[in-house]
Order: structure tokens, then C-alpha cells, then sequence
């Protein structure tokens, strides 16, 4: 849902079809999470000129199904505004004593989603720090598929605007580490953005050092998400059950690494977790 409208816009920017089904799914998507809106918008944005007069298409059954999202929670939670999510949020803080599930100051968050050794993006997914260096290097000449026509530049700009705006609208929570997870929880929205930013980065890649390099961060992408899904996560043993902590309002707990953070915890007690979780009897 997050990458069907933009899709839909490059290739029939003019279709009226097209145009309907984008609004769809673009609706769809603030359905599932209404502040998804936010980096959705951002990716649609770089199309709208394209699109001309014709913007009402879309708008139209992305108006509709808001319409219909606004009712719901009039009906079920006495107000327009009150969204299930927020309600859920705004409890949860409300018990750790905090006074809002916003903050006014983005940067702790920003950095803990980007670096945190518990919950940052480049630490669970560290391929991606391909795609930061391309960025700083070739940022100007961003270019995917090689090419370098205006409609290839706006493509990698829409990309690149809607994990950003993830980023940002995760960053404003007050609890943007997401509770008992594995990872950055609140950036996995951004992984079709991410994705679809790297073919430029591995085409621009030409020794066979850098290529290698890119292949054992892939990998150790990949072992980092297996080893989260294979380990229990939520148990009394896990890294979350014994950092409770946390979830009171101490964000310092993520950049520890004395104890060691989430990933190494986990690596460590693998043989125990390994036993509960394939060779449990009845």
C-alpha cells in the first residue's frame, strides 16, 4: 500500500483508472496507520504536477474512505478524532506518568532509530549504510537504474521523501523505540522505500572490494533478522522481559551496551533459546 500509489502515478499519471486506484490505495494505507499519511504524502507529492487538474481522481476515494475512518471512530470511540491507536498510545503513557505520547524535540529519536545499538535501523539492517554513503558521496547525482532523466530523479526523490517522513513521524513519539520488539519497530513502514533505494546504490558499485563488502552486509542483514525471528522475544529470558525498565520512561537503556544490547544478548544465548523454541516437548 505504501509503494502501489506512487507506482501507479509514474506509470499512467493521466489515467483515470490509475488515478482512483492510487487514491484506493493511499487510503487503505492511512486506514491501517493514519499517521502513515505523512511519508505517503511526501512520496506522492513529486508526482502531483504530473497529475494536473486531474488530482480530484485521486483524491476523491482518498477522501471517501477518510470519511469512512472518521465515522468509525465517532461511532466506536465517541469522537472523530479519537483514532483506536492513539487511544491505546495515550493510555499507555499515561500510566508511565508521561504527559504525551508526542515530543516537541525529534533528535533523541532520530538518532536512537538511526544508531541506538538496541533499536537502530543501521545496526538491524547495516546494508543500508551503503545507501548513507552513496547519499553523502552521489547525493546530487542520484540517478536510479543509471539513468538520469528528470522522471528517474523525482522516482529516487519520492522514495528517499517517504523514509524520511517515517523517520520523522516516528522520531515524534515519545516512546519511538516501540516497546517489546526486535529492531526499529516503527521504521519497518519505511522498508519498501529503503529497498527500492538500493538498485542504484549496487549499480554504482564497481570494484570488487565494494561489491563484497555489500554482499557480507546483506548477509549480516539477514542473519540479524533470522536470529529475531527465531529467539523469544517477549519471554522472562529475552533482552526485553530482563529491561523492563525501559518501558518506564528510560530511553538511555537502548544505547547500553553493558549489559549488551538486544542483538548480542540474544547471539549469546542463542543455544538455550535454540533448545526452547525447536526442541521443546508437549
Amino acid at each position: 500500500l505504501f509503494v502501489l500509489p506512487v507506482w501507479l502515478l509514474v506509470r499512467a499519471p493521466q489515467n483515470a483508472a490509475a488515478l482512483l486506484l492510487a487514491g484506493c490505495a493511499a487510503g487503505l494505507a492511512a486506514l491501517v496507520r493514519p499517521t502513515d499519511l505523512v511519508p505517503l504524502g511526501l512520496a506522492i507529492a513529486w508526482w502531483l504536477p504530473a497529475i494536473g487538474r486531474r488530482v480530484w481522481l485521486f483524491a476523491l476515494p482518498l477522501a471517501a474512505l477518510g470519511a469512512v475512518q472518521l465515522a468509525y471512530n465517532a461511532v466506536q470511540f465517541g469522537s472523530w478524532s479519537a483514532f483506536g491507536q492513539t487511544i491505546m498510545s495515550e493510555a499507555s503513557v499515561a500510566a508511565r506518568g508521561v504527559p504525551s505520547q508526542w515530543v516537541w524535540n525529534p533528535l533523541p529519536g532520530i538518532f536512537g532509530l538511526l544508531f541506538s545499538p538496541s533499536r537502530g535501523l543501521f545496526v538491524y539492517s547495516p546494508v543500508l549504510l551503503f545507501l548513507a554513503g552513496w547519499l553523502t558521496v552521489k547525493g546530487r547525482r542520484a540517478r536510479p537504474d543509471g539513468a538520469t532523466t528528470p522522471e528517474r530523479r523525482r522516482l529516487f526523490c519520492a522514495w528517499g521523501s517517504g523514509a524520511v517522513g517515517v523517520l520523522f513521524v516516528s522520531a515524534f513519539r515519545w516512546e519511538w523505540w516501540g516497546g517489546f520488539c526486535w529492531g526499529p519497530r516503527f521504521m519497518t513502514d519505511a522498508a519498501p522505500y529503503l529497498a527500492l533505494l538500493l538498485p542504484p546504490v549496487l549499480e554504482s558499485l564497481r570494484r570488487v572490494s565494494a561489491k563484497t563488502a555489500f554482499a557480507l552486509l546483506l548477509f549480516l542483514s539477514i542473519f540479524i533478522q533470522w536470529l529475531g525471528s527465531v529467539s523469544d522475544i517477549y519471554g522472562p529470558h529475552s533482552w526485553n522481559g530482563q529491561r523492563q525498565t525501559y518501558s518506564q520512561a528510560d530511553r538511555e537503556i537502548m544505547w547500553d551496551l553493558d549489559p549488551p544490547p538486544q542483538i548480542v544478548h540474544h547471539l549469546l544465548d542463542f543455544r538455550r533459546e535454540e533448545d526452547l523454541v525447536f526442541r521443546a516437548g508437549p
